[in-house]
């Protein structure tokens, strides 16, 4: 009895990784998603996605939190560069009028 719960008291940090993998990779890909609504998803963005979800799959939570985060940055960075598009195209489509 105590060795089956010693079993389960050294698997809870395993599964603790498991559900933080899998929240970061809903995260990556809602994120995506988001940038891919705007036309400025990033390719690289979906192969760490892949690459999170492929490890997962393996059972090595930690590289799949370590692509999950990478996809997360990337897609943060997709997104802030929709939002300066958004702001800029505006300032350089005004200057290409007035040069005319």
């Amino acid at each position: 009895m105590k060795q089956l719960l010693l079993l389960l008291m050294m698997s809870l940090p395993l599964l603790s990784q498991a559900d933080d993998a899998s929240a970061l990779i809903a995260e990556a890909e809602a994120l995506h998603q988001e940038a891919r609504d705007k036309l400025y998803a990033w390719v690289a963005t979906s192969r760490f996605i892949d690459q999170a979800k492929a490890a997962q799959s393996s059972g090595d939570s930690v590289k799949a939190k370590v692509f999950a985060e990478r996809a997360i940055s990337l897609a943060n960075a997709s997104l802030a560069q929709a939002t300066k598009e958004a702001a800029s195209w505006q300032a350089r489509a005004l200057v290409g009028e007035s040069s005319r």
